[in-house]
Formats: structure tokens, sequence, C-alpha cells
């Protein structure tokens, strides 16, 4: 049963590489692909609390990471 679970993890993490390298290099062949920023377009206060959606993603990114 664990021999399948881990063949199943592998392929849907080969799958994954695919799509993405599929879309990238679509997007590199159409040339639609924008330079990213370095820092964010702070225009007002609503633009300055969507900076803090971010924090809950990074703090459980970090979290998982180690487990």
């Amino acid at each position: 049963s664990l021999s399948f679970t881990s063949a199943l993890s592998v392929a849907l993490a080969v799958v994954f590489v695919v799509i993405t390298a599929g879309i990238t290099i679509v997007k590199l062949i159409n040339g639609s692909i924008p330079m990213p920023r370095w820092m964010p377009h702070v225009t007002d206060m609503a633009s300055i609390w969507n900076l803090f959606t971010v924090v809950p993603v990074l703090v459980t990114a970090f979290i998982c990471h180690y487990n």
C-alpha cells in the first residue's frame, strides 16, 4: 500500500513539472512573461492591507516545511 502511495506521489510530481514546464514554454514563445517587480506598488491603504494577506501563507509554508 505504501509503495503505491509513493508511486502516485512521484507520478503527480512529474505531472506538475510537465504542466509547469509546458505553460512556461508557451509563455516564453508568446513573450507574455513580464519582468518581475522587486518592490510592491503601494498606492493607498488597501494595497498595504493586501501585503498582510501574504503573512499567513508564508507562516504556514515555513511551519510545514520542517514537517
